[in-house]
């Protein structure tokens, strides 16, 4: 924390659990009065969430000063030996989950119109991340764009062959029409892998 120059140098630092289990942990960290958010992998830590960790740190420094929602982040550690997984410091985000609150504060618990521009808003959201210029934010090498659509069929099939399942009717059919409909012009953006209410805030 005092190479990367954040305040409170000397004073106690806290860590305090707020979330995580087989998922990403997620600590609130204080020291001197200010507040960040350490995110990591689980205490055991499955292969390559290493490197995820780091992927999510490289992207949330590379959205700075864009008109995307995200907290801002202030420090990374790839060094696994330090906390035993790396691991990232980020600005801490006052606010709450969708997903994981039994009851919504108000005016979202009782005010289904209020509920509808929560959608809106995570509509707005993933679409400025679409918007985003990655190559000129340093984001090349990030992922793979080319081919990326014809991979996606094989891709979730072969995800969907590690579970036992019952029979889906025309699972087959959907396949054999994505792989002959799939998109040959597009233009590589960045995307979120889980974008849902259990991912925001």
């Amino acid at each position: 924390m005092d190479a990367e120059g954040l305040p409170g140098s000397g004073e106690e630092v806290q860590a305090t659990f707020v979330t995580g289990g087989a998922s990403n942990e997620l600590f609130e960290i204080q020291r001197g009065g200010h507040r960040w958010a350490l995110r990591r992998p689980p205490r055991v830590v499955p292969e390559g969430r290493n490197e995820t960790m780091l992927r999510e740190y490289r992207i949330l420094k590379a959205l700075a000063d864009s008109n995307v929602p995200h907290p801002a982040v202030r420090a990374v550690c790839a060094e696994p030996s330090v906390l035993g997984a790396t691991f990232y410091l980020m600005d801490f985000v006052d606010g709450w989950s969708p997903i994981s609150e039994p009851h919504w504060p108000e005016p979202f618990d009782s005010d289904l119109g209020a509920r509808q521009g929560l959608a809106l808003e995570l509509v707005d959201a993933i679409a400025r991340l679409s918007q985003v210029d990655w190559k000129a934010r340093g984001l090349e090498g990030l992922g793979r764009p080319d081919g990326f659509h014809d991979r996606q069929v094989d891709r979730w099939y072969a995800h969907l062959s590690r579970f036992e399942f019952r029979e889906i009717p025309g699972l087959d059919e959907a396949g054999d029409w994505l792989r002959g409909h799939r998109p040959r012009n597009y233009q590589p953006g960045i995307m979120h892998g889980d974008y849902q209410f259990a991912n925001v805030m």
